[in-house]
C-alpha cells in the first residue's frame, strides 16, 4: 500500500521478488521500481518481511518504530497534530485482535451466536 504495488505475487521462494525481499533486498527493488520511500519506511517494511521469523520485528517493535512514531503525528488531513496519535493506532490494532481466551468471552460469544440465530 505504501508504494502502490504488491511486493511479490506469492510468499514462496519460487517467486523471485519474494526471494529477494525476504533476504533483505527490498531497498534495491524499490530503487529499481522507482518507488522511493523514506529510510525509516524502508527499514520498517524490510524488517517485517524477513524470511526468518526471528529476524522480523515484533508488534511492540513495529509500534515503536521511528516511522510509526513520526507518521502517527500527522492527522488525516496531512497536518502535523499536537502530540502523538499512537492511541488511535493501538485502538485499531486492539479492535483487530481476537478475543481473549477466557470462559466469559467464550460464553458471551456463544450467547451472541444463539441470539442471532
Amino acid at each position: 500500500m505504501l508504494v502502490g504495488v504488491p511486493p511479490f505475487s506469492w510468499a514462496d521462494m519460487d517467486d523471485a521478488k519474494f526471494r529477494v525481499i525476504s533476504q533483505g533486498g527490498l531497498g534495491l527493488l524499490l530503487k529499481i521500481w522507482n518507488r522511493p520511500v523514506s529510510p525509516h519506511a524502508e527499514h520498517l517494511l524490510q524488517s517485517m518481511l524477513m524470511y526468518n521469523p526471528q529476524d522480523r520485528l515484533t508488534l511492540f517493535q513495529v509500534m515503536n518504530h521511528p516511522w510509526i512514531l513520526e507518521e502517527s503525528s500527522i492527522d488525516s488531513n496531512g497536518n502535523v497534530a499536537n502530540g502523538s496519535n499512537n492511541n488511535n493506532i493501538i485502538q485499531m490494532i486492539e479492535r483487530m485482535s481476537p478475543p481473549k481466551d477466557d470462559d466469559d468471552s467464550e460464553e458471551s460469544t456463544t450467547q451472541s451466536m444463539s441470539e442471532e440465530a
